[in-house]
C-alpha cells in the first residue's frame, strides 16, 4: 500500500533546484484540514490505482464550492507530486506534472482548449462534457527513463542556453535533444574545438571523436523546422530519443569535467 501523503512529507523537496512550484506547499500548509481529511482516502494499493485517482479529478462536474475546489486542488497537489517524483509524464503534456498550475488550470483552460481543437464545440458555443471525457480518458501516463541525472552545472548551463531560459526537466524531449546539442558543441569550443579533446583518455575508449561527430549531426535535425529536419524527428521513436539524451548528458557531463 502507499500513502500519497506520507510520500509527499517524506519527500518534498526534491531538491533546493526544484521548479516545483512552492506556492502549492505553501497551500498545504495552510489548509492542514485538507490533507488530514484525505489522509484515508489517499492510501492507494499501487501506482495504477493512483494514476486512477488523479484521472478521475479531470473529469467535468458541477462542483461550485470553494471549499470543494480547495479540497479537489490539494488532492491533485498530492497525487501530481507522487506522479512526477517517480518519473511519470503526461505524453501529450509533459510538463503538466512538474509545472502545474493547479487542477483548475489544466481542467477549464489546458484540457477545455485541447478538447475544442480537436473535437469543436456545439451550437451554443460550449465544449460537451462527453468529449472532455474522451479526450481525458484518452492521456497516456506512462513512467519515462532517465536513469542519468544531469549534474547541477550543467542544468544551469542549458537553462542559459535554452531560448526559453526553461529548466532542463520541464522540456520535452525534442527541446532536451536540442539543448544538449547546443550545451555540447558550446562545451566543445571552451575546449578549443574537437581536435584539443584527448577522447580515448576522456572516455576511455568507449566513445570515439567519430561516434560523438555523428551524434552532433544526428542532433541538426532537433535545431531546425525544415521540412526534412521534421520528418527525420519524428522517425525516431521515444525510446531511441530517450537512449539519445542519456548518452548525451553522460557526453556533456564528462567534457564539463574538463573545465
Amino acid at each position: 500500500m502507499i500513502d500519497v501523503i506520507e510520500y509527499y512529507f517524506e519527500n518534498f523537496p526534491i531538491n533546493p533546484n526544484s521548479s516545483y512550484d512552492y506556492a502549492y506547499f505553501n497551500d498545504i500548509e495552510k489548509y492542514p484540514k485538507n490533507w488530514i481529511m484525505l489522509q484515508k482516502e489517499l492510501i492507494c494499493y499501487d501506482d495504477k490505482q493512483i494514476i486512477n485517482e488523479w484521472r478521475n479529478l479531470l473529469y467535468p462536474s458541477n462542483d461550485r464550492l470553494v471549499v470543494e475546489g480547495i479540497y479537489k486542488n490539494s488532492k491533485y497537489y498530492f497525487l501530481s507530486f507522487f506522479l512526477m517524483n517517480e518519473k511519470y509524464v503526461i505524453t501529450e503534456f509533459p510538463t503538466e506534472l512538474e509545472n502545474s498550475k493547479g487542477l483548475s488550470n489544466f481542467t477549464d483552460n489546458i484540457l477545455y482548449q485541447e478538447t475544442a481543437l480537436k473535437f469543436g464545440r456545439d451550437d451554443r458555443g460550449a465544449v460537451k462534457w462527453s468529449n472532455r471525457r474522451i479526450l481525458i480518458d484518452s492521456l497516456t501516463i506512462k513512467k519515462t527513463v532517465m536513469a542519468i541525472d544531469v549534474t547541477s552545472k550543467i542544468e544551469t548551463l542549458i537553462k542559459v542556453i535554452s531560448t526559453r531560459g526553461a529548466e532542463f526537466t520541464a522540456m520535452s524531449m525534442d527541446e532536451k535533444l536540442q539543448n544538449i546539442r547546443d550545451a555540447y558543441e558550446h562545451l566543445v569550443s571552451l575546449q578549443g574545438g574537437y581536435d584539443s579533446i584527448n577522447y580515448e583518455e576522456l572516455f576511455m575508449g568507449y566513445i570515439t571523436e567519430a561516434n560523438l561527430r555523428e551524434y552532433s549531426r544526428k542532433l541538426h535535425c532537433f535545431r531546425h523546422g525544415k521540412l526534412e529536419a521534421l520528418s527525420e524527428r519524428t522517425s525516431l521513436t521515444e525510446e531511441q530519443k530517450t537512449y539519445m539524451i542519456n548518452f548525451g548528458i553522460v557526453v556533456i557531463n564528462r567534457i564539463n569535467n574538463l573545465s
